[in-house]
């Protein structure tokens, strides 16, 4: 048996508390596996690199940064490639078929893993058509964009050996071996279903799940079609503490904030209102929690899976591609989102939304959360099937 000595994760982020736990690191390393992180966003993302370097959110044990492909690869042939395992999680075209080529003349086992998804509806001709008219040259960007990933696509010698994925929706195409996970969401309400809780809040409450106004994808705001334009952090925060005086001053109960893991909020933006680091799961699991309020986040399976009512929200601060997000994930439930701009409060119209469609649920579950029931973890599955197929490889 060849025993899995290396086990090299490719990132283009920097990773917080909440990565560690999600991807479960301490489980490999106390398997003995020698864990190291390798961050190319100084090659794959440089604007978001140099702004976010300095912040004090990110744990960085384990991490190596790497500013060239030929700095990667001269790092990545010291590894032996018969007791080393590469998990790649760059999102960049270019440079993920760029890495991949490195690590197929190296001989390496590599994996990609498909954590999360949600549904997404194309923009259809005549959308693209009039939107055209408004953005010509992010148009063309796009199209060229395009036409470069079916390239890479079709670069069959380069796909990874094993791809990780989670729900049937985001089962890929390809002649990988596929093997199915559950989502971190489902490992963690696994985990905790029968634990006792030590916090509980004492009255019942409604949770918005948090997404910070310069969350990291807006560095890439300018590869989007239509153009995007960001927004100030006043106008931002004043939408949504406006909308939660108003929810509060026509519903019995409270509206609690959980941040998001990526924030790192020095002062708390949503005035009045009590802000939670790191504790959306727990929030959502308490009894009280009558209600979760979000935009679009992977943090919606948990409501998922613990049956809680979900109201969607959009407002004119978001950028079109947030907007359109909230609205694609909103219809499959068939919810049409809160507009925060053009709220008039209806008491009988806000309850008939916080109805819970448990036919819709079950079948989110299948598609974007695990597609059966799982006994064992995530991590676990990940485990076990690298050792077998190292084993009968190599």
């Amino acid at each position: 048996m060849k025993k899995i000595e290396n086990l090299i994760f490719i990132f283009e982020t920097f990773l917080t508390q909440y990565d560690f736990e999600r991807f479960n690191f301490s489980f490999y390393l106390s398997k003995k596996i020698n864990l190291k992180i390798f961050n190319v966003s100084p090659i794959t993302r440089k604007k978001y690199f140099y702004n976010e370097k300095n912040k004090k959110n990110y744990i960085k044990q384990f991490q190596s940064e790497f500013f060239s492909l030929n700095k990667f690869a001269n790092e990545i042939a010291k590894y032996n490639s018969s007791n080393t395992i590469v998990m790649t999680y760059v999102g960049d075209n270019e440079y993920d078929y760029k890495i991949t080529k490195i690590l197929k003349k190296n001989n390496f086992f590599i994996i990609n893993h498909i954590f999360g998804g949600q549904p997404f509806v194309k923009k259809n001709i005549i959308e693209i058509f009039f939107l055209s008219f408004f953005d010509i040259c992010g148009a063309y960007k796009k199209l060229v964009e395009n036409f470069f990933f079916s390239i890479f696509k079709f670069k069959k010698r380069n796909i990874p050996d094993i791809i990780f994925y989670v729900g049937s929706k985001l089962k890929p195409n390809t002649s990988s071996t596929l093997i199915s996970l559950p989502s971190f969401e489902y490992d963690k309400v696994n985990i905790n279903s029968s634990s006792k809780y030590y916090f509980r809040m004492k009255k019942p409450f409604a949770l918005y799940v948090d997404v910070p106004f310069n969350h990291s994808d807006q560095y890439e705001i300018e590869k989007r079609f239509p153009k995007e334009t960001s927004y100030n952090h006043e106008e931002y925060y004043a939408k949504l503490t406006k909308f939660f005086k108003t929810f509060e001053n026509n519903l019995n109960f409270k509206i609690q904030v959980t941040s998001h893991p990526r924030a790192n909020y020095n002062i708390n933006p949503y005035k009045g209102f009590k802000l939670f680091k790191n504790m959306t799961y727990d929030l959502v699991a308490d009894s009280n929690c009558k209600l979760v309020l979000l935009h679009s986040s992977l943090a919606i399976n948990y409501p998922i899976l613990l049956k809680k009512p979900i109201i969607f929200l959009i407002h004119s601060k978001m950028t079109y591609s947030n907007k359109k997000n909230v609205k694609d994930l909103s219809s499959f439930f068939e919810k049409q989102p809160l507009d925060l701009d053009k709220l008039n409060f209806d008491e009988i119209n806000f309850k008939k939304q916080m109805s819970v469609n448990n036919l819709q649920y079950e079948k989110y579950v299948r598609l974007y959360i695990a597609e059966k029931k799982f006994k064992n973890n995530s991590y676990e599955i990940i485990y076990n099937s690298l050792n077998r197929i190292n084993t009968r490889s190599r």
